[in-house]
């Protein structure tokens, strides 16, 4: 359950990261 929640953030850090640039290592780890 966990692990799939964060992989669904991770994509979605992914793209925000090619779509703005920018870093999502702090929302990532919050």
């Amino acid at each position: 359950m966990i692990f799939h929640f964060q992989f669904e953030m991770l994509s979605h850090c992914i793209n925000k990261l090619l779509m703005e640039g920018t870093l999502c290592q702090v929302h990532f780890l919050y």
